[in-house]
């Protein structure tokens, strides 16, 4: 069995305008800005996050952020009744003192702001 013959082709249109162009891929984004935020940005976060908690933690405790009175206290050594005055140096938050000579036994008032004030005290016969 045969086919029968088929009728010719038309050719084929010759396409107009130049021929086409291939498309350039897209340039690589730059890496900067990216590293930028996690060299400078993202630690800033972590800190601000970690002092917003500190914060915090101080207003939901009783006793916290807010005016606390310390009290310095010296007493003589129950072995030493020779020592009657001492040398005093003290910190509490931001303040500060340095007393010489006080006579024992010795008590003192501070008033601080803070949710864990540092305080040291020194005294020294």
């Amino acid at each position: 069995m045969t086919h029968p013959p088929r009728p010719p082709q038309p050719p084929y249109a010759q396409p107009y305008g130049p021929p086409p162009s291939y498309h350039q891929p897209p340039k690589p984004h730059s890496r900067w800005p990216l590293i930028i935020v996690l060299v400078i940005v993202l630690p800033l976060a972590v800190i601000g996050g970690c002092m917003a908690l500190v914060f915090s933690v101080g207003s939901r405790q009783p006793g916290g952020m807010g005016e606390h009175t310390i009290t310095f206290e010296v007493s003589k050594a129950e072995t030493d009744s020779t020592a009657a005055t001492a040398d005093l140096t003290w910190q509490a938050g931001s303040s500060s003192g340095e007393e010489r000579g006080v006579t024992l036994p010795y008590k003192k008032d501070v008033k601080v702001i803070g949710v864990v004030p540092r305080v040291s005290m020194q005294a020294t016969s």
